[in-house]
């Protein structure tokens, strides 16, 4: 705040008996609020937009002890468990929301295309397939990394690449053992939303 500017001392609170608020306002305060109105303020503003605090109990879905608080509502700052409502539900819902980031090899006429999905079934519908050559755990920086490391066969800017021997051997390697890359896909899925929902999980 500019102090150069002249700021008020008192109150500029109207109070319901038509009066002004005698109180006083603090000399380093940002508003023209006494004390008290400065606290209703606050407590009015995080009734609507939260307030983070210590919780009353543990989370009962992950553990967490921090909330926000809504007037007299609570909810996880964790995992946005809201206590009262159903755990079970929260629970799965939770689960199935949970999903495996992959970067794809897929082939289409004698090419290759390494992309990045979160859900590739859906991805790869939409592309142009021959069949797909491997799946990989990753996301955007992992797909970035092999656009680098394959550099040398990339079709322009695009995300397809000539088939070369270094990333046939990287393929093969990643398929090493995978009959099937959705069925990998589908357990990495299933993993992954099996997994315990906690902060240590």
């Amino acid at each position: 705040m500019n102090r150069n500017i002249p700021f008020a001392t008192m109150c500029g609170i109207i109070l319901d008996n038509g009066r002004d608020c005698p109180g006083s306002v603090a000399e380093d305060s940002a508003l023209n609020l006494c004390s008290d109105h400065l606290l209703a303020a606050y407590r009015q503003h995080a009734a609507i937009v939260g307030e983070r605090l210590v919780m009353p109990e543990p989370c009962a879905v992950c553990g967490e002890q921090v909330g926000m608080k809504y007037r007299d509502e609570w909810q996880c700052d964790f995992c946005g468990f809201v206590p009262g409502t159903n755990i079970e539900f929260y629970i799965a819902k939770l689960k199935a929301s949970r999903r495996v980031s992959v970067v794809y090899y897929i082939e289409f006429a004698g090419r290759i295309k390494i992309g990045t999905s979160t859900n590739p079934r859906n991805r790869l519908a939409s592309l142009p397939v021959d069949r797909v050559r491997a799946f990989e755990p990753g996301w955007r920086d992992l797909e970035q990394k092999r656009h680098l490391q394959f550099q040398e066969t990339r079709l322009g800017n695009t995300e397809w690449f000539e088939p070369n021997e270094a990333l046939e051997t990287h393929m093969r390697r990643l398929s090493a053992g995978v009959p099937d890359p959705w069925a990998q896909w589908d357990f990495w899925v299933r993993r992954e939303q099996e997994r315990p929902i906690g902060k240590t999980a």
